[in-house]
């Protein structure tokens, strides 16, 4: 029996620690006259008093995180990064209406990190050492997702062994918060114990949520949120970027906490921002792998692709248009280029005995426009040589197919130190996996099966076995349904369904150990935008973008998901030459995919790394 993959952790990464020394030396010289204690055990229902951070004290501190972290950029020869702000920035209004009528004034601090460089580390580090030199001990981690809920839950289980040899077996809670098990929040609030309670932002920025109602659950006469007020939690505050709203900075208000600090890579509001972890900077240290884009266009290149399909003639005869083609055919095995006589109706599958040219059945030869329409509306003009207009499905079953033979490749170079490969499919609708004409899902299996007999690690592998896929549910919106419409189906069936369905989020979001170890035979998953932030998987090789054109935002984000370097199967990083490199298969032009994400990376104000063009590293 294999034995199972456990991570490891570095405690000595440059990055993190100062990241991590930025935040605890906001507090040099803290003391319980400087600020009010957090109640930790013995709850007390005087819920008003407030205690206010000296201002000058915590402005001096700040004064001197940033002269550091600057001079440290200029003593890498680079030039400093963080604004000195002439006053410390404050949250500062009223908790929800109709909860509670106070007004609440906290100080918000900023860690910029660039996705795949361990934030999530960096922030429970930081949560002990915070514990550890100030005796801080409730904390709170506000995230945006059930995504990234599951991740930082399984984040702090990897940890929590590499934690207590750091910090001496230290002691600390995580709870889970969940509104029908309410009870845990009096627990949090009571514990001796330094307490870390992950939550969502959706379970507490409505007047209806549980947290804010009566419960026989609880004793005595406080709401679920004054356990949670009475304490003055810490707020680590996940993906930032998501609580601008002002309804959501109500809603973070009314936890009443002590202080709150923003990790984002992409953060909008960067209040006191006292560490910068730039894109270029996480490039240059090597801290997350390589880019590489393939562009798969609509104009396919005939010398390219044995798709390649020409128009050599059309004429007329009998009165009915026909034309010759210049196509593979494959004849007893053998794949050669011949000329073919084609009229309306005619099935190229049929003509060529080709796979490639399923569903290419002739629709219309125009010899006006000189050109062909097949029924999949792929269209062939003798207009261009660059070949065969392809149709939206079309080009899905290009990117498919290349995904799956650059998956082959990186798996056969891989395996021999002990990497599984993953690859990682954003679609466009979760319909064309799971529907009832499920195209990205056929057409994946179909390609996987052609291509399985040329490898000799996938050739006993099963389509079905090898892919799965995760879409959050979001009510009202059919494009992010967690599962399948039902209707109509057997108890049995749909028993079946739904145990698939949560053996598929157990894998994905929970087992992340098992999804990098080659007894599991997942190695492609699928995902609309649940696994857009907070997932990731450090062995993702591979991001097939099934989707349709976004924000440079959001291309970033997606790619953020393959940004972590390798594991192998002892669970240790694989920082080796020629190995961290994520290839990035993009529905559009290289030009436009690149010239968008370096106006993204411009933005930040950073020079932008090369990426390579049409599959060359850069």
């Amino acid at each position: 029996m294999a034995k199972a993959l456990k991570f490891k952790f570095e405690a000595s990464q440059p990055h993190q620690k100062e990241a991590i020394d930025s935040v605890v030396g906001m507090f040099k010289g803290f003391s319980q006259d400087i600020v009010g204690f957090q109640l930790e055990y013995d709850v007390v229902p005087n819920i008003q008093d407030f205690y206010d951070f000296d201002q000058e004290w915590l402005y001096g501190n700040y004064q001197e995180v940033i002269n550091t972290n600057n001079g440290l950029k200029l003593a890498s020869g680079l030039q400093p990064d963080l604004p000195m702000n002439t006053s410390l920035m404050y949250e500062d209004g009223f908790m929800l209406s109709g909860i509670d009528d106070r007004a609440v004034r906290f100080p918000v601090f900023t860690v910029e990190m660039e996705t795949g460089t361990g934030k999530t580390y960096t922030y429970f580090r930081t949560i002990h050492e915070l514990k550890q030199q100030y005796g801080f001990r409730k904390f709170i981690v506000v995230v945006p997702s059930v995504a990234i809920y599951e991740g930082t839950i399984k984040a702090f289980k990897q940890t929590k062994e590499h934690f207590k040899t750091l910090y001496g077996n230290e002691n600390i809670h995580l709870t889970e918060y969940d509104g029908q098990q309410i009870s845990r929040v009096r627990s949090f609030a009571t514990s001796s114990f330094t307490e870390i309670m992950v939550m969502t932002l959706d379970s507490f920025n409505k007047v209806s949520n549980i947290i804010y109602k009566p419960t026989e659950k609880l004793q005595g006469e406080w709401l679920p949120i004054q356990y949670i007020q009475a304490t003055r939690p810490i707020l680590i505050l996940d993906e930032s970027q998501n609580y601008r709203s002002s309804l959501s900075r109500e809603a973070l208000r009314t936890l009443n906490p002590l202080f709150a600090v923003n990790y984002s890579a992409t953060p909008v509001d960067k209040y006191n921002l006292l560490y910068r972890l730039s894109p270029v900077d996480a490039f240059r240290h090597n801290l997350v792998k390589k880019i590489k884009v393939l562009g798969v266009t609509q104009q396919h290149n005939l010398n390219d692709n044995e798709l390649s399909l020409a128009i050599e003639s059309i004429s007329n005869e009998k009165g009915l248009p026909t034309a010759i083609l210049r196509a593979y055919v494959i004849t007893n095995g053998t794949k050669t280029q011949q000329s073919i006589k084609i009229k309306k109706g005619d099935d190229l599958l049929a003509k060529t005995h080709n796979p490639d040219f399923t569903g290419f059945v002739v629709e219309e030869i125009n010899a006006g426009t000189n050109q062909i329409t097949f029924t999949n509306q792929s269209v062939l003009s003798t207009g261009s040589m660059d070949g065969i207009t392809l149709s939206k499905r079309e080009i899905f079953r290009v990117q498919i197919e290349e995904t799956i033979k650059f998956h082959f490749e990186r798996q056969k170079a891989l395996k021999e130190k002990g990497i599984k490969v993953l690859s990682l499919f954003f679609i466009d609708r979760v319909s064309n996996y799971k529907g009832d004409e499920p195209i990205i899902k056929t057409t994946f299996e179909t390609a996987f099966n052609k291509l399985k007999d040329s490898d000799e690690y996938f050739k006993n592998f099963e389509a079905a076995d090898v892919h799965k896929g995760y879409f959050a549910q979001k009510k009202g919106d059919t494009n992010f349904l967690d599962t399948l419409d039902t209707a109509g189906t057997t108890a049995a069936d749909k028993k079946k369904i739904q145990e698939a369905e949560k053996e598929a989020f157990h894998l994905i979001m929970q087992d992340k150990e098992r999804l990098l170890s080659f007894t599991e035979k997942t190695a492609f998953i699928f995902a609309h935008s649940a696994l857009r932030e907070g997932w990731d998987n450090p062995n993702v090789f591979c991001i097939c973008t099934l989707n349709a054109a976004q924000s440079e935002s959001r291309k970033r984000q997606e790619i953020g998901r393959g940004l972590r370097l390798a594991r192998n199967s002892e669970g240790e990083q694989v920082k080796e030459e020629g190995v961290n490199i994520l290839t990035v298969v993009a529905n559009e032009s290289y030009e436009t995919y690149v010239n968008s994400l370096q106006s993204e990376y411009a933005e930040t104000g950073d020079i932008a790394p090369t990426f390579s063009n049409n599959g060359q590293e850069g």
